[in-house]
């Protein structure tokens, strides 16, 4: 804010480890006076700037404390929501499953392959506080399960077996995540459930197709994602809706 009118916005490089997905979600007003319009690097249609190493650095150190607070905050709270909202999904899928066919390409796995798989997955999810045995025990029983990722301009979900659990991987860069998904995590986390499950419906199905079938649900899901991206970029975000 340039004397009290926005002049810039953006990402302007004040962290010293470089942007990261959890600086999405928080932001700052910086407010300067003309005075200081050679140190801010304003141009000359007063419009964008750009920041001398020195203003940067000084904002860097006095902000470093704060945006580390921010950044853990915003952390935790992602992991507590999405442990919290999948494992409801996961309970309901788990008990209903046993109405629904299975196909014996999962059914019929052996042990040896059921071990590789889910040892896979884990070590491809294994964090320092998550362990790949741990992620592997909190996954072996379960039928379907949720986890994210960020893949630009991939479809919002993607289906994948691991042993005899269907992974439902859902896609942080897609606007399905941001417009609807997400949002609904804070005001209404029985939506976000019945969202999952209606994911978790279609990589059943996807599960049942048969090679033709998954080969037609991997083009079909691609389509899908462009027309919902197109759709949900026309509508407001939920954030904010109490």
């Amino acid at each position: 804010m340039r004397a009290g009118r926005e002049i810039d916005t953006g990402y302007f490089g004040i962290k010293e480890k470089g942007f990261r997905w959890e600086d999405a979600w928080w932001g700052c007003e910086i407010c300067f006076e003309p005075e200081l319009d050679e140190e801010f690097g304003v141009t000359h249609t007063k419009q964008t700037i750009d920041l001398s190493e020195r203003i940067r650095e000084t904002i860097g150190k006095e902000m470093k404390a704060n945006i580390r607070t921010l950044c853990t905050t915003i952390v935790a709270r992602g992991k507590k929501r999405h442990a919290v909202s999948t494992k409801e999904a996961e309970t309901i899928a788990k008990e209903k499953d046993r109405f629904l066919r299975t196909t014996p390409t999962i059914r019929d796995k052996d042990e040896e392959t059921i071990t590789r798989e889910l040892q896979e997955y884990g070590e491809q999810r294994a964090t320092d506080e998550r362990p790949a045995q741990r992620v592997v025990e909190d996954i072996k029983d379960l039928p379907f399960v949720i986890d994210f990722e960020s893949l630009p301009g991939a479809p919002f979900y993607r289906v994948r077996t691991f042993g005899k659990t269907v992974v439902v991987s859902i896609n942080r860069d897609h606007t399905f995540y941001d417009k609807l998904y997400q949002p609904l995590a804070e005001i209404d986390p029985t939506a976000k459930t019945a969202i999952e499950l209606l994911i978790f419906a279609f990589g059943k199905a996807e599960t049942l197709a048969g090679d033709e079938g998954k080969d037609w649900y991997n083009s079909q899901r691609a389509e899908w994602s462009r027309i919902l991206g197109v759709y949900l970029d026309a509508v407001p975000s939920l954030k904010g809706v109490a």
